[in-house]
């Protein structure tokens, strides 16, 4: 019997034919992504410099490969960390999805950082800065969710539920801000995993990303309705909805580009002020935004943001150094998450780099100050998880001792519970 009863309570194991997330899955991602929206659109209408295309896929593809094959090549196949309780697997990945659904409803329902707010200067507010915080919370839950169905705590309906209300909640309140590139990162965060551990088959990807692109201009349209209505216009720079992804023409825009020392952008300190202070504590710090700086760069007014996507903007600040060390170092943080997916913190690294590591129009450098700040609000879940376990165990032990000492009496004490299961086994 005290064999069955440690096995009731020990974690499970995962499946046999999942004891190891599939390797090397986000330069699979990450090169997949580049070809459909870079090269190759590149190649079809050969409307865009292919040669820079070529330089700022190809490159960064292969340093972010190369440090995710090191990075991933020492593990081994192990079952979930037996410090790590499926009780408070489900209080953290509860209290994390609860805290992210709040803060999006906090921005749905208030007009802080709207665009027509970040456009005219608007200094995020505490109320703002709190929702965003707890907002950010949606990819950690997520990557958290597809961690407790693989080692089996969850169930594939209840993983499908917490997505759909993260997921939904974010595209409601990035949408009625007037974005639509909000849900970007969380959703390819969970797609992205969800077919790391086999949750989710090619097939169903196939078809959400089908859909999505049939109802693209409906959705654009909506947005700029909405643009419209708060006082913006919709972008000149774009000729139809599907351009928006076209990274071969963002990457072409460096043509006619200045030197990025020839622009205002802003400085180094910056950056760690926004990595490491958090706002409510720097209420006055400007908002961290190149996008506008690559604007001017191109000879535009202020009034839109621009990218160069992800690696041609590494380009335009840092040059090729840059954009070997920037893919080097997600491969590498990517694949030790992969490799350590057992432990937490993993959670929390894939959580970050996830969707930078693979999207081609991640805003870079934005992202690199915001891991700080996103590991450290992780660190807050799991530490109010911890003491919301604790203090509901004690709890509960508490209240179980009248019983027990009840039945002690009942029963002539311990050794009257001793001689009552002795005789019902051999009874049995």
């Amino acid at each position: 019997m005290d064999s069955v009863e440690d096995d009731a309570h020990r974690a499970p194991e995962p499946p046999r034919e999942m004891l190891l997330p599939r390797r090397m899955w986000g330069a699979v991602w990450m090169g997949s992504l580049l070809v459909a929206f870079g090269v190759g659109p590149s190649l079809f209408f050969g409307d865009s410099n292919l040669l820079l295309v070529l330089k700022l896929t190809i490159v960064p593809w292969g340093a972010f490969a190369l440090a995710e094959y090191f990075s991933e090549s020492s593990g081994t196949p192990r079952a979930l960390d037996p410090r790590v309780s499926s009780r408070f697997v489900k209080i953290l990945l509860g209290l994390s999805s609860i805290l992210a659904t709040l803060g999006f409803a906090i921005l749905f329902i208030s007009d802080f950082g709207s665009v027509s707010e970040v456009v005219s200067g608007y200094q995020y507010s505490s109320v703002y800065t709190v929702a965003r915080m707890l907002a950010s919370l949606s990819p950690f839950a997520l990557v958290l969710a597809i961690y407790a169905h693989y080692f089996g705590i969850l169930g594939r309906r209840s993983v499908t539920l917490i997505a759909a209300v993260l997921l939904g909640a974010n595209f409601a309140a990035s949408l009625n801000a007037g974005y639509l590139g909000g849900v970007a990162i969380p959703g390819i965060t969970f797609l992205l995993f969800a077919t790391m551990v086999g949750f989710m088959r090619w097939r169903l990807v196939a078809l959400i990303l089908v859909s999505l692109w049939l109802i693209l201009p409906w959705l654009f349209t909506l947005r700029n309705n909405i643009r419209e209505g708060i006082g913006l216009g919709r972008s000149s720079l774009l000729s139809a909805p599907f351009e928006r992804f076209r990274i071969d023409n963002q990457i072409s825009l460096l043509d006619v580009a200045v030197p990025s020392n020839m622009v205002d952008v802003p400085e180094v300190g910056l950056y760690f002020r926004t990595a490491l202070i958090p706002r409510l504590l720097d209420p006055e710090r400007p908002i961290l935004d190149i996008g506008q700086s690559m604007n001017l760069a191109v000879g535009n007014l202020n009034l839109n943001n621009l990218s160069f996507g992800h690696y041609g903007t590494v380009y335009w600040l840092l040059g090729f150094a840059g954009v070997v060390s920037v893919a080097a170092v997600l491969g590498g943080l990517f694949g030790l998450g992969v490799r350590n997916f057992d432990r937490l913190w993993a959670v929390a690294v894939l959580g970050a780099v996830g969707a930078p590591a693979v999207w081609p129009e991640m805003a870079f450098p934005n992202y690199f100050a915001g891991f700080v700040q996103f590991w450290l609000i992780c660190f807050a879940a799991i530490l109010g998880a911890y003491l919301i376990d604790e203090t509901t165990t004690r709890s509960s032990e508490v209240a179980r001792q009248p019983s027990i000492k009840k039945s002690q009496r009942r029963s002539g004490g311990p050794q009257g519970l001793e001689r009552n299961a002795s005789s019902a086994s051999d009874a049995w």
